[in-house]
C-alpha cells in the first residue's frame, strides 16, 4: 500500500525472499548491512534511482545474526507526497487567506454603511434639519450608535422647543406690565399737572409694577425648570389678593381698550397650596390666549 520494496536477504547479503520480482533469489544486494535498526538514503543500481533503506537484524540468538529483512522506497515518491502535501497546504491556507479577505470585505461594508448614513445625519442636523432620523443597522455597535445618535437629536429638538416656549412666554410676561406702565406714565403727563393727587397714585403703582418686573424677571430665569417641585416650592395662600393685584396691573390696558374690568371676588378666599409666581404666569398666559382669539 505503501509502494515499498521488502527484502529479506541472509548473513552474506544474498537476497532470500521479495516483494518485487526482479530482485531474484540469492542476488547479491549492498546496503542491508545494519547491526542494528537504522535507515540511510543511498543510489539504488537495480532501479536506477535514489532510494532511503531501512533494515532490521534477524537473530538466531542473543549473538548470532541470520540476515536482515530491508525495506526500500524511492525517494522521487516521497518528494512528490511532501510536495502535494506542501501544496495542499498551501492552496488551504491560500483559500482560507481569501475566505478570511472575503468576509472582512463584507464586514466592513457591513459596518461603512450605517457609519456613512450616521456621517450624512450629522451634516444635516449641523446645517439644521433637527427631524432627521438614522435607522439602526449593521453591527451591534453601529446599531447602539444610532440608536445614541437619534436620542441626542431628539434631546436637541425638545430643547430648542423649551426654548422657543420661554422666549415666546419671556415676550408675554413683560408685555403687559410694560404697556401698564407705559399708560400710567402717558396719564402722568396729561393729566399729572391738573390732577396731583393721581400722580400720588400712579407713582406708587409705577414702584408696585417694577417691584413686580423685578419679580417676574427671576421668575423667567428659573422658567425651564418650572415643573420641579424643588425649584418651584408651594405655600398656603390666599388667591384674593394675587387677583387684585395682577387686576391692578391689568386696568391700564382695559381703560385703553375702552372696556370695563372688573373683579368679581370676594376679599378672601380659602387657602390654596400652591405657587404664587407659577399662578400669576398662568393668568397672564389666558389673556395671551384671548388675545389670540381676538386677532
Amino acid at each position: 500500500s505503501t509502494g515499498a520494496t521488502v527484502t529479506v536477504v541472509d548473513g552474506a547479503l544474498r537476497a532470500f525472499a521479495s516483494s518485487d520480482d526482479r530482485v531474484a533469489f540469492g542476488t547479491q544486494l549492498s546496503g542491508a548491512e545494519f547491526t542494528s535498526d537504522g535507515e540511510e538514503r543511498r543510489w539504488d543500481s537495480l532501479y536506477g534511482e535514489e532510494r532511503i533503506f531501512a533494515a532490521s537484524p534477524i537473530l538466531e540468538d542473543a549473538r548470532s545474526v541470520w540476515g536482515f529483512v530491508q525495506v526500500s522506497r524511492s525517494t522521487a515518491s516521497l518528494r512528490a507526497s511532501i510536495q502535494t502535501t506542501w501544496l495542499t497546504l498551501v492552496g488551504a491556507a491560500g483559500l482560507v487567506l481569501a475566505g478570511s479577505a472575503l468576509g472582512a470585505l463584507v464586514v466592513a461594508r457591513q459596518i461603512a454603511r450605517p457609519v456613512r448614513a450616521l456621517t450624512v445625519a450629522t451634516r444635516a442636523v449641523a446645517a439644521g434639519d433637527l427631524a432627521l432620523y438614522v435607522q439602526p443597522s449593521g453591527p451591534i455597535e453601529t446599531r447602539v450608535l444610532a440608536d445614541s445618535f437619534n436620542r441626542m437629536s431628539t434631546q436637541v429638538r425638545e430643547t430648542l422647543a423649551q426654548q422657543e416656549a420661554f422666549v415666546a412666554n419671556a415676550a408675554h410676561e413683560l408685555r403687559s406690565p410694560l404697556a401698564s406702565i407705559q399708560l400710567r406714565l402717558e396719564m402722568i403727563e396729561t393729566h399729572g399737572q391738573q390732577h396731583p393727587e393721581m400722580v400720588a397714585e400712579y407713582m406708587h403703582k409705577l414702584r408696585g409694577e417694577v417691584g413686580s418686573l423685578q419679580h417676574l424677571t427671576e421668575e423667567l430665569l428659573t422658567l425651564s425648570v418650572v415643573a420641579d417641585p424643588e425649584r418651584s416650592p408651594r405655600e398656603r395662600m390666599d388667591l384674593a389678593p394675587l387677583l387684585y393685584e395682577i387686576a391692578d396691573q391689568y386696568g391700564p390696558l382695559a381703560q385703553d381698550a375702552a372696556l370695563n374690568f372688573t373683579v368679581q371676588v370676594p376679599p378672601h378666599l380659602a387657602p390654596v397650596l400652591a405657587n404664587a409666581g407659577q399662578l400669576t404666569m398662568a393668568i397672564r398666559n389666558l389673556d395671551r390666549k384671548s388675545t389670540r382669539l381676538n386677532s
